[in-house]
């Protein structure tokens, strides 16, 4: 009778289990994902310690990335994190899927650009908001918070490495190679826009309780926000070799050819684009937090009757 109560009320919970399972011998499949950490094939490795979470090897709690240390050692735990921080979506590829409007085109037989793709051919996957990245809320919980700062640290790397390089050089010799280039660069940096979304989205729902995530994330966050502002003007610049590098198009190619056409066409497009207050809010209401977040860190005009001269004018 003691006996069948004690099991009944008072075994050992799911994370006791992994804990006892971490602290003694490593499991197979534990050094079956070490060798795959090893040997760089990470999304096979994160593949198993799912696989393994799921089984009660790894405990599900905020602390598993400091037992992981301990176990399978620093190195190997830093790469699985890597590996979660860096796991493909399963539905898009880098973020971006062709876009069905056009059928990747870009333009609708070559009288209009397509406007949900801004002429690009491709669009940003819904899932996981252009990051190419698996959903936050499908990594390990007990990785989470480490997972989701290392995202937010990419990214504003990745970030600033494109900043510092020079955009494309729109050229008559060559017009439609910078028009694609730019429609890669935007791409790429719209993906990180959607990394930096997600971060400030996830700010917000996690739970921390410990002082130092707490810290961290109070110090990243405004980071986030800060290299989305220059994200936006970094867009509109993309925007502008853009419509230049289609004009330049439309001068080279022969009056009235379908070429022609479409070159007028993405030239005047991409200038409409330009001609808007907010172009960031014209790629589509695409990251609404963000632009929420970059609109209140704008400081507040000063009130009064004051006129305020402006950039580089007076008053007069």
């Amino acid at each position: 009778m003691m006996s069948k109560k004690r099991n009944r009320n008072s075994g050992p919970d799911k994370n006791a289990q992994a804990n006892a399972a971490l602290n003694s011998k490593i499991p197979p499949l534990v050094e079956k994902m070490i060798a795959h950490l090893k040997n760089g094939r990470l999304v096979e490795a994160a593949k198993l310690f799912l696989t393994g979470q799921t089984s009660g090897i790894f405990p599900g709690d905020h602390t598993l990335a400091k037992k992981l240390v301990k176990t399978i050692g620093k190195n190997a735990t830093s790469r699985i994190i890597i590996a979660f921080a860096h796991y493909p979506c399963p539905f898009c590829k880098k973020g971006w899927s062709k876009c069905l409007d056009c059928k990747g085109h870009g333009h609708i037989n070559h009288d209009m650009i397509c406007e949900r793709c801004l002429g690009i051919g491709a669009v940003r996957c819904d899932f996981c908001d252009g990051s190419g990245w698996m959903a936050m809320q499908d990594v390990p919980e007990g990785l989470r918070i480490t997972v989701f700062t290392k995202r937010a640290q990419t990214a504003l790397k990745r970030l600033k490495l494109i900043f510092a390089e020079p955009l494309p050089r729109p050229s008559k010799n060559s017009p439609f190679t910078a028009l694609k280039k730019s429609a890669r660069l935007l791409v790429k940096v719209d993906r990180y826009m959607g990394v930096l979304e997600n971060v400030l989205i996830m700010a917000d729902k996690l739970r921390i309780s410990e002082p130092q995530f707490k810290n961290k994330i109070g110090r990243i966050t405004p980071l986030c926000v800060e290299a989305a502002a220059k994200g936006k003007k970094y867009v509109r610049e993309i925007i502008n070799c853009m419509a230049v590098s289609a004009r330049l198009e439309m001068e080279v190619t022969k009056k009235g050819s379908p070429k022609h056409k479409l070159a007028k066409k993405r030239m005047e497009f991409y200038r409409s684009l330009l001609e808007k207050s907010d172009i960031f809010v014209s790629l589509s209401d695409q990251h609404p937090f963000l632009e929420k977040a970059i609109r209140k860190s704008v400081p507040k005009k000063p009130r009064g009757n004051k006129k305020i001269p402006p950039p580089g004018g007076s008053s007069n």
